[in-house]
């Protein structure tokens, strides 16, 4: 789906991403785990998972649908954590950044078929051999072209996306003992939203 060497640097940044956040899963499984942390390592290692899988593999309607459906659930349980009264307005402004990229999330899986829609495309009867198949030389631009109102709303998360690297990279030089779990969201970010904009450019 993306031209190289992008689709091999988002598979490690995102493999990078999921191996950390299975890994912050399993040493802190324990009853005394906060319920959001763990809501939010669960749902950026699913993210990543699903991210590489959308680089290298056309996942079909009912599997895009499932993701949707999935990443939708988990953005509620996001915000219900992040609506309690409990929580602290710092770890509310984590949580609503969560929810806001989970948002952008299923964005990128319901519109991709608009997104996509001024990539070039193999001209060999469109079939997908490959997510390279864009570079060979009979490679053509299809008729239709991403409508503007979802060129508007995709850059308009890409900011998102720079403004939740921006927020956690002041939580990075606020934090002390957790700066490997910041920087792992600063990547998701990162990652996020250079695939938007890979795939509407």
């Amino acid at each position: 789906m993306l031209a190289s060497p992008w689709d091999w640097i988002l598979t490690v940044l995102f493999a990078s991403t999921g191996v950390y956040c299975l890994w912050h899963l399993s040493a802190s499984w324990d009853r005394s785990a906060v319920g959001p942390n763990r809501a939010v390592d669960v749902l950026h290692a699913v993210m990543s998972v699903s991210m590489i899988v959308m680089i290298w593999v056309p996942t079909g309607s009912v599997g895009t649908w499932v993701q949707i459906v999935a990443f939708g659930v988990m953005g509620i349980v996001i915000a219900g954590y992040a609506s309690a009264k409990a929580i602290p307005s710092g770890a509310r402004v984590d949580l609503g950044i969560h929810v806001l990229l989970t948002g952008a999330m299923v964005w990128m899986l319901a519109a991709m078929p608009l997104m996509m829609s001024g990539v070039p495309v193999s001209g060999t009867g469109g079939s997908h051999d490959g997510h390279g198949s864009s570079s060979a030389p009979d490679a053509v631009t299809v008729s239709a072209e991403t409508p503007a109102w979802v060129l508007l709303v995709t850059w308009a998360l890409v900011v998102l996306c720079v403004i939740a690297m921006g927020w956690w990279a002041y939580r990075f030089s606020r934090e002390r003992t957790h700066r490997s779990h910041v920087m792992c969201h600063i990547g998701m970010a990162l990652g996020m939203g250079v695939m938007l904009a890979l795939m509407i450019s």
